[in-house]
């Protein structure tokens, strides 16, 4: 249980800065914006890398998104790239 709050608030605050990005750079072809590495994108302060993430590749904020160009529920995103939630994990 508490590997899935942590991934849940995880991948919550990701969108949540992303959000924010768009918001802050009138930016809304966001859906070409590199994941990772992104200083803009933070999770703790800090740029997320999620190794699993890129090997199965979630590479672009697209890859976050539906076909609607809304954001993945966490079940939706975990069934269409396979990632499993015990390798989930904030690179420090």
């Amino acid at each position: 249980m508490l590997i899935t709050l942590t991934i849940y608030l995880s991948y919550k605050a990701i969108l949540e800065s992303f959000s924010e990005l768009k918001i802050l750079h009138g930016y809304y072809q966001s859906q070409d914006l590199v994941l990772f590495s992104n200083k803009d994108i933070l999770v703790g302060g800090r740029p997320i890398y999620f190794d699993e993430w890129f090997k199965r590749g979630v590479v672009f904020i697209n890859d976050l998104l539906n076909e609607n160009g809304k954001f993945l529920f966490l079940r939706n995103f975990l069934i269409n790239t396979n990632v499993k939630l015990t390798s989930f994990s904030i690179n420090k």
